[in-house]
């Protein structure tokens, strides 16, 4: 599963894990050893925001959404949440792929998430083969209030990049607060990378 890359590992809680390397200090310390120390065991704390896109473009993908995000409870990710838009996220993002039960897309939905990274999966006007300036200037201003909050940003496409060009796609992909991929088996492995904090290319 792609998730378990998605990893940010530290150690919380009681000291319950052998801790050899100290342990064996203590013994050549000491000379003796009346105690192992011990250590808290590491803990995946990376959290994950997944935001989806069930406009009607997006629907030859609808299986592979539909199982990526029934996979995030079996993540092991600290927390991790799943919402769903049309085209571009605005006013609000919804708790289910009929965009039923919306919840305000606003600073206090970003800030309640804060230092969660953000999976953004939409072909971003690439399937229909056009540019909109309007669609280019909202996804702009998401990505920009996002950025306040979340990182890193990641935006996967199901588009192959040579359909990119002359969209909104193409001049979206320039935005530098995501870094834009197509989506593949690679590129997801690519992606769950870049989310857990590996530089991009």
């Amino acid at each position: 599963m792609v998730w378990r890359r998605l990893r940010r590992l530290v150690r919380s809680g009681p000291a319950t894990e052998i801790d050899v390397e100290a342990t064996l200090q203590r013994q050549s310390r000491d000379g003796v050893l009346t105690a192992v120390a011990l250590r808290p065991r590491r803990r995946n704390t990376a959290r994950l925001l997944l935001l989806i896109d069930v406009s009607p473009s997006m629907a030859p993908w609808q299986g592979f959404l539909d199982n990526l995000a029934a996979s995030l409870p079996l993540s092991r990710l600290r927390h991790a949440e799943a919402f769903y838009f049309a085209n571009v996220p605005q006013a609000a993002v919804f708790r289910s792929g009929g965009l039923d039960d919306p919840v305000a897309l606003d600073g206090a939905f970003f800030a309640a998430r804060r230092g969660a990274a953000l999976l953004v999966v939409s072909d971003a006007g690439a399937a229909r083969a056009r540019f909109s300036r309007g669609r280019l200037s909202a996804s702009r201003a998401f990505l920009h209030q996002a950025a306040a909050d979340l990182a890193p940003i990641v935006w996967l496409n199901p588009l192959p990049p040579a359909r990119w060009p002359r969209t909104t796609a193409q001049a979206l992909a320039r935005e530098r607060r995501a870094t834009f991929l197509p989506l593949s088996e690679a590129m997801l492995i690519r992606a769950a990378d870049l989310l857990r904090g590996a530089k991009a290319a």
